[in-house]
């Protein structure tokens, strides 16, 4: 046990602030609270991924919980450690290597910045993570099938990146939160490579994009997500990027009714029809707010 509190607590993942009060190593102690919600949601997100090669937004599904340390000397430092947030077996899945969670981190920030993007970065991060995943799960099935399977994990990884940064606005916006008021940059991993949010990138990231909302029409999805509580989830939606999960809200109330229509349809998997107004960001769908649908629909 001890050995494994000292591996997981070896390799703590700076957030560094500079500039401004943080030159005197001081900084706004309410805007650290929310920065640091930010940072720990960035970095709890990008965890997963290195680990899993799967995105997930739901804090309860994360397989780590991000803890800190008492801060270092220097400008303003603070350091984020991994932990499991339920006991798993070394077997099944290990903590990524600190230097995986530090480029999703800054891939997300960097692309949220709106700053040209290295597509090669992108892949270096797919082939990180099945590198990742081949050394934890060297004696499981994963090893036996092929390469295949192992360039599948990569590809995997690769999505979940995208979905993250096309996700993790709010929490970025959190982190950039004291740059320019009471720090002049922040960071997050080593300080030689961390992608720097200034005053400019902080501008981008707090950039909201004007949203269209067009009359209702008819559209043909797969639940991938769904929260019967709130009625909110995400979508995959015939006719548009396969690759891509689309936000949905669904306001039609017979989604908190047990065993509905959107229920059954995510359960089984299968495409419904639905009457829904999009929601276009430059251009491009963002979500769907739906109405309503049929109340039984045969299996597609």
């Amino acid at each position: 046990m001890a050995e494994e509190t000292e591996r997981r607590f070896l390799a703590p993942i700076q957030i560094r602030y500079d500039g401004l009060d943080a030159q005197a190593h001081q900084i706004d102690m309410a805007m650290l609270g929310e920065s640091l919600q930010g940072a720990a949601r960035l970095i709890g997100v990008a965890a997963h991924i290195a680990a899993t090669a799967e995105y997930t937004n739901r804090a309860p599904s994360m397989q780590f919980r991000v803890l800190t340390a008492a801060p270092a000397g220097g400008s303003v430092t603070v350091a984020a450690i991994l932990h499991f947030a339920v006991a798993v077996s070394p077997i099944v899945l290990q903590l990524p290597p600190p230097e995986i969670v530090e480029k999703i981190v800054n891939y997300i920030l960097s692309s949220l910045s709106r700053r040209p993007q290295n597509e090669r970065e992108l892949e270096l991060i797919g082939e990180l993570v099945q590198a990742n995943r081949e050394l934890t799960q060297a004696n499981t099935q994963l090893a036996l099938e092929g390469m295949g399977a192992v360039r599948e994990v990569a590809l995997a990884a690769i999505q979940a990146v995208k979905e993250a940064a096309q996700d993790q606005r709010p929490a970025a916006r959190h982190f950039a939160a004291p740059v320019g008021e009471t720090a002049a940059v922040a960071a997050i991993g080593n300080p030689e490579t961390a992608f720097i949010v200034d005053a400019i990138a902080k501008e981008a990231i707090n950039f909201e994009p004007a949203e269209e909302i067009l009359d209702a029409s008819q559209f043909r999805l797969k639940l991938t997500e769904l929260d019967i509580k709130t009625g909110t989830g995400k979508a995959e939606i015939h006719g548009f990027d396969a690759t891509k999960r689309y936000q949905c809200k669904i306001v039609d109330p017979i989604v908190f009714i047990p065993q509905n229509a959107y229920s059954s349809a995510f359960n089984d998997q299968r495409w419904i029809d639905v009457t829904a107004k999009p929601h276009f960001q430059d251009g491009d769908l963002s979500k769907l707010t739906i109405l309503d649908t049929p109340r039984i629909q045969s299996a597609a």
